[in-house]
């Protein structure tokens, strides 16, 4: 399940982001939460997997929006950071957090980066 960590459950949000890369130090990594938590077009999920009742995964996205004048709409979502605890991996639950973010999103394309597009599309292609 999904839950979005706005400013909660930060030192899980910190340690899964440490899985992200190696290279990161922890204060890069408190940067990255921050920057997150400021921006209104951003958001972390968390994935709570409800069989082993922890927090095992991360979704780290960004919110792009159109605005005609009248109205802002949702134009699309991008996937920047993805994270599960490496005993997990392989087992479908990024699959299952892709999948969770866009029914929370429905209609609405989920784009990844540069470092993040190549697992996208492979879920993408797992839904075909």
């Amino acid at each position: 399940m999904l839950i979005p960590s706005k400013n909660k459950h930060e030192k899980i949000v910190l340690g899964l982001l440490s899985y992200v890369s190696s290279d990161l130090t922890i204060d890069e990594i408190k940067e990255i939460i921050e920057d997150y938590r400021r921006k209104e077009d951003a958001e972390i999920y968390l994935y709570y997997d409800e069989e082993t009742e922890n927090f095992i995964g991360l979704l780290a996205v960004t919110h792009h929006y159109s605005d005609d004048g009248h109205e802002t709409t949702a134009k699309n979502i991008t996937i920047d950071k993805i994270a599960l605890i490496p005993s997990f991996r392989s087992e479908g639950f990024g699959f299952r957090m892709y999948q969770e973010l866009k029914a929370h999103y429905p209609g609405i394309p989920i784009l990844g980066t540069l470092k993040t597009v190549d697992i996208i599309n492979h879920w993408m292609r797992q839904e075909e």
